[in-house]
């Protein structure tokens, strides 16, 4: 995704620092750990 697309949605949800996106794509468990926390909180599709 551009970068732009990234600042432009931190803009609007109010996140200073929109580096941190570069750590959550340098740490592949975290997209998992996300996933399951999400899971956990929704349930599981079905």
């Amino acid at each position: 995704m551009p970068w732009v697309v990234f600042e432009h949605l931190a803009e609007q949800l109010e996140i200073e620092d929109v580096s941190c996106v570069k750590e959550y794509t340098e740490r592949p468990k975290t997209a998992y750990e996300d996933a399951w926390e999400i899971r956990d909180v929704y349930g599981s599709p079905v």
